[in-house]
């Protein structure tokens, strides 16, 4: 959270150009107070009010976070889930998502500017197997790579590819070009590749188009950003000024 506030250049002021800040739930004699009842952790602790940030550590499991602020009265409404293999990018990106930015290859326009196969991610053959024997047979490949509904239903990792969607019935609105430097757009090397990917960078599930306006010159690996880009930043700015 602190590099979060570095890099929008300080805490929140007119100076930084933006009202983000962070703060740990405490106790009274200041130490952090934990989100599940101390009695039952999937109990929710009435200490905390609800709108609170829960942050979730878990082993060999994935990652994630919720997408935008929601303050309904509910409980495990704004999620961040951090497992094994900690990186401060990967905690940065789930940050970003409790504010409401989405992945930046489903935005609307991704495919002028990134190929995505996901015939090359690790899970596909389990998952087109799951739901061809489920769903109707007549199903496609690129049928399923645009459904949000059926790649979250059987949990297939290309849901976190499918085209204008965070989630069923939600289809993302971005006021800016595609960034394909943004901390929110996944690399061609990560945990969903293929072994081939990730020890010759060949066949990613995803790649950028050299050039986005010729894409006979071929395709290049999405390098792994180090920190958000330029117009991440505008975003932060021009939501929360």
């Amino acid at each position: 959270m602190a590099k979060c506030i570095e890099h929008l250049s300080g805490p929140a002021s007119r100076t930084a150009g933006h009202a983000i800040s962070f703060q740990e739930r405490k106790n009274t004699q200041e130490k952090p107070l934990y989100c599940a009842s101390p009695t039952n952790c999937d109990v929710w602790n009435d200490r905390v009010p609800k709108d609170t940030v829960a942050i979730e550590y878990t082993e060999n499991k994935g990652w994630g976070g919720s997408v935008g602020l929601t303050r309904n009265g509910k409980p495990w409404q704004q999620l961040v889930y951090i497992a094994s293999g900690y990186t401060l990018l990967g905690v940065m990106h789930e940050l970003d998502h409790v504010l409401g930015m989405a992945h930046e290859h489903n935005h609307s326009d991704c495919d002028t500017y990134i190929k995505v196969t996901p015939k090359a991610l690790a899970d596909w053959d389990a998952c087109w197997q799951s739901v061809h024997t489920h769903e109707d047979p007549l199903i496609t490949p690129e049928n399923l790579r645009c459904s949000i509904r059926l790649t979250i239903k059987y949990g297939c990792t290309c849901a976190a590819f499918v085209k204008n969607y965070v989630e069923p019935g939600w289809p993302i609105k971005s006021n800016a070009g595609f960034d394909i430097a943004s901390i929110m757009h996944y690399a061609s090397v990560s945990e969903y590749s293929n072994q081939r990917c990730i020890t010759k960078g060949e066949y990613c599930p995803v790649m950028a188009y050299v050039d986005p306006k010729d894409h006979s010159k071929g395709t290049r690996l999405v390098e792994q950003v180090r920190r958000p880009s330029e117009k991440d930043l505008m975003w932060v700015k021009r939501n929360y000024p």
